[in-house]
This record gives C-alpha cells, sequence and structure tokens, in this order.
C-alpha cells in the first residue's frame, strides 16, 4: 500500500452515511469520477454508499463543461495550482470541433446526486481497516480484516464506457461475499 499512497491519498477512519435524515456526511466520503459522471463513497466497511453523479444533473456555472476534460494532460497542473492556492488557473478545453477555448475554473460545480447505492455486509469487528484514493487511476478502495479474512473492494469510473464499476471479491481465507445492495429514493438523500 505505500506506493499507492504516493499516489493519492488514504484514511483509516471513515463516516458512514445513515439510511434516514442524512446531512452533510457525504462530504468525508472519497470520489471516484470521469470528469463527467462519477460517485462519493463513504468507504465504511460494512454499510458502504455510493452516491451516484453526473455533472449533467446540475449546471449552475457560466462556463459550462461541455465535454469532459483531458484530464491526463492537466492533472499535474490542476494539483499544483491546488497546492499553491492558485485561484486563479483556467483550463484549456478543446471543443467538438477541434477549436480550444480557456475555461474559467470555477466551484460552482456542487453536490448532484442521481442515485444512492448502498452496499451492506454482516457488522463484525474489523481492523486494519484503510480507504484510499489513486490520483493516477482514479480508483477508489477499502480494505480490512475481520474474523473472516482480509476484504478488499475497489471502484472506478471509465471514461471509455461511461460507467462506474465496483469490485467485490470474496475475503483472503476464501469465504464467500454475502452482500445486500439497495437503492435509497431520491427523497430520502441529503440535500445539502
Amino acid at each position: 500500500m505505500t506506493m499507492l499512497f504516493t499516489q493519492g491519498n488514504f484514511s483509516h477512519t471513515w463516516t458512514a452515511l445513515p439510511s434516514e435524515n442524512p446531512g452533510v456526511e457525504w462530504r468525508e466520503g472519497m470520489v471516484g469520477g470521469n470528469g463527467e459522471e462519477g460517485y462519493v463513497t463513504s468507504g465504511a466497511p460494512y454499510d458502504d454508499t455510493f452516491i451516484i453523479q453526473n455533472m449533467w444533473f446540475n449546471f449552475p456555472s457560466a462556463h459550462p463543461r461541455l465535454i469532459p476534460p483531458e484530464l491526463p494532460g492537466q492533472l499535474d497542473e490542476a494539483r499544483q495550482a491546488v497546492l499553491r492556492l492558485d485561484d486563479t488557473w483556467d483550463i484549456p478545453q478543446v471543443l467538438p470541433d477541434g477549436s480550444t477555448r480557456r475555461r474559467v475554473r470555477t466551484f460552482y460545480y456542487s453536490f448532484h446526486p442521481g442515485m444512492q447505492l448502498r452496499l451492506s455486509m454482516e457488522r463484525r469487528s474489523e481492523r486494519d481497516y484503510v480507504r484510499w484514493t489513486n490520483y493516477e487511476t482514479a480508483e477508489t478502495g477499502v480494505r480490512f480484516t475481520d474474523e473472516g479474512g482480509c476484504w478488499e473492494r475497489t471502484a472506478f469510473t471509465s471514461r471509455a464506457d461511461g460507467m462506474s464499476v465496483l469490485r467485490l471479491r470474496q475475503s483472503s481465507a476464501g469465504e464467500p461475499l454475502s452482500v445486500t445492495l439497495s437503492i435509497d429514493p431520491v427523497s430520502a438523500m441529503s440535500k445539502a
């Protein structure tokens, strides 16, 4: 895991999203996406939540992203601007006709959920918990150990396929995965 953390961030704690009366707990989640669609995940070991998002659900900016940004070429520049607290940084954007323009970077892309997927497993006593976001691969992950072995799940959003993928596996000790998947109604989701 050491190599992974040099390419992103990690945490040994999480904030679960409650199924009723959700507030702003989603702000503690890990983000994955491809520039147009993605998710926020709580990373809770036994009761994880994936809030599916798409930029077309909410258009508050005067400078909308017409197409997903070319992140590989802009990622280092974007990181450096964030580290410098440079709020004047703008983004080169190639338009569908091949012309280019500068898109002013804004903070107007707010929380815009589409649905909320919940993953529930039998609660046990976990240890050695870690969750991470890998900035190079745009993958998020969770790993923990309990009496059933070491469990790991990962997720990412494919730019080529336009979908988010969640990978669930049996434990390292071979214990089968027993999980319940459910979708929260939009009316039950956080409005903050």
